[in-house]
């Protein structure tokens, strides 16, 4: 067993410290690919220590490497410090080495956060699964990119019952971004049990019927919530449950006031509710880039 495959063995039994030593020690035995990558990724991934992992990194790529890790890793350690245009860099030459899913929906993101809308809906799109989070990106991306009737046949794809669903709430809010306020509230009706009464969506929501004139499902949804949020600050004042923090209680119980108050004075201004902006925060995904992984099949790098 050599050095790598004991610090891998480690690794899979949680033993981090001496996992992490083994790998240090493999840097040391010999500055390769494989080891400069495997040690940056478990700073990046177990130790949460960024900058002892860049200079691994850009070590590992100075290497010019044939494998697509150290390229990855790297362009999603760019996404999380926000430097979208290294991002990119990184992201392109990992695809031109081998294409994933992953990688373009993080390239999607890069391509996001820069306002390029076109390219960003293209990688999201190439990311996609049925109806799940990189497809609603994708039309999120038409409607930025002022393809409002191509976003909205593509709004017909998305299905309720497909494995990963964005979600009744969010298909609710790309409706409203489309002024398509009939269908709006059909799904902000479908997704009301299930979703916390968040403010943001709820105004949405509230805008939609003042749109279509249904004030009296608006008040009646309103008043709804603030007789749930006046219950819910009554319940945490009595209870005593001793697995609740009193900072948790008061926590708890100050966020529940300002939902109060806000829906207070939505219900007072429902007429004059302005349309909302839409929320898109997609988080980078990542994925194993560790060289002879055996749990997922990586072979060791070869030379």
């Amino acid at each position: 067993m050599n050095t790598n495959e004991r610090a891998l063995q480690l690794l899979e039994q949680n033993r981090y410290e001496e996992s992490l030593d083994q790998f240090q020690k493999a840097v040391q035995q010999e500055r390769t690919v494989q080891s400069l990558t495997n040690l940056a990724w478990m700073y990046c991934n177990e130790m949460e220590e960024d900058e002892k992992a860049f200079p691994l990194l850009q070590e590992a790529i100075s290497l010019n490497p044939t494998s697509p890790f150290p390229f990855r890793l790297l362009g999603e350690m760019y996404l999380r410090e926000e430097k979208w245009l290294l991002a990119e860099k990184m992201l392109i030459k990992s695809i031109n080495i081998a294409p994933s899913r992953i990688t373009y929906y993080n390239l999607g993101i890069a391509y996001y956060k820069l306002s390029q809308f076109k390219k960003a809906a293209s990688y999201f799109l190439m990311a996609s699964d049925d109806s799940d989070y990189s497809f609603y990106g994708y039309v999120v991306c038409l409607i930025k990119d002022e393809r409002k009737s191509e976003a909205k046949k593509q709004m017909k794809a998305f299905r309720r019952d497909a494995p990963n669903f964005v979600g009744e709430i969010e298909m609710a809010d790309l409706y409203v971004e489309l002024h398509c306020y009939k269908e709006a509230v059909t799904w902000y009706e479908k997704g009301w049990n299930d979703y916390f009464k968040d403010p943001h969506w709820i105004s949405g929501f509230m805008y939609a019927l003042f749109q279509m004139n249904d004030m009296p499902r608006a008040q009646e949804l309103l008043q709804s919530l603030l007789m749930e949020k006046k219950q819910n600050i009554k319940d945490a004042k009595e209870d005593r449950d001793e697995s609740w923090s009193e900072d948790d209680r008061k926590g708890y119980i100050k966020d529940e006031l300002k939902h109060l108050k806000e829906f207070e004075n939505m219900i007072k201004n429902v007429a004059s509710l302005s349309h909302p902006d839409l929320e898109f925060t997609p988080s980078f995904q990542t994925d194993c880039y560790l060289f002879g992984c055996p749990s997922h099949h990586h072979p060791e790098y070869n030379k």
